[in-house]
């Protein structure tokens, strides 16, 4: 049986509401002309930067705050992964 993270999630909560009607290629058609493939640190996914940039508006908060969340959400996952 395949396991769906998707599935498990509340799908009427507000942020799963805006993720659907959110139109992530036009984000990746903006902005993949500012990335460089071959010059400097890799970059991190353009739907990974906007995501952030939409939940520190929504949320009132802090570059750094934001950032802190994301590490902390990542850090909590890491006795989930599979291989």
């Amino acid at each position: 049986m395949f396991f769906s993270l998707k599935d498990t999630l509340d799908q009427k909560h507000p942020l799963f509401i805006l993720e659907g009607k959110i139109d992530w290629q036009q984000f990746e058609e903006a902005f993949s002309g500012l990335y460089c493939a071959d010059n400097g640190r890799p970059a991190l996914p353009i739907r990974l930067m906007v995501g952030l940039l939409i939940l520190k508006h929504l949320r009132n908060i802090s570059d750094e705050s934001v950032v802190e969340q994301y590490l902390r959400k990542c850090l909590l996952s890491i006795p989930l992964w599979t291989e």
